[in-house]
């Protein structure tokens, strides 16, 4: 994972920039052979997920986990991480969760939803690596 820098100005054409490119990356590697692509996200509207599905091989067939951890919780984590910007803004990170909660009803069905505050990243690889 990157991290993504822009000018307030240009965000949100650089994330669909960046979500062009990562869908293209995914593609790539299934296009090769490779089983199993886990693409972090956010992923929340329609033309995000788009943006990562639509140049897929038409045989696959995507699988979708849901990772969640409430604002107070994402905020304490993101303040001690050194190498976040803007998320480490309190009303940026509270608009981002609020806009995610928003389009909850959107997002593609999900096989797995794990609260972060409850399941261990260690337990969550150990679920999604016996696909």
């Amino acid at each position: 994972v990157a991290t993504l820098r822009a000018p307030a100005s240009d965000f949100e054409q650089s994330w669909r920039r960046a979500r062009a490119v990562h869908g293209a990356l995914v593609a790539a590697w299934l296009h090769t052979g490779v089983d199993v692509v886990i693409a972090h996200g956010p992923l929340a509207a329609p033309d995000e997920v788009a943006a990562l599905v639509d140049r897929v091989p038409p045989t696959v067939i995507p699988r979708w986990a849901l990772l969640t951890a409430p604002y107070p919780v994402a905020l304490e984590r993101v303040t001690g991480d050194p190498r976040r910007v803007l998320t480490r803004d309190p009303d940026f990170l509270r608009y981002t969760h609020e806009r995610f909660r928003s389009l909850l009803p959107d997002l593609p069905a999900c096989e797995w939803t794990f609260d972060t505050t409850e399941v261990s990243a260690d337990d969550i690889v150990q679920v999604l690596s016996h696909l």
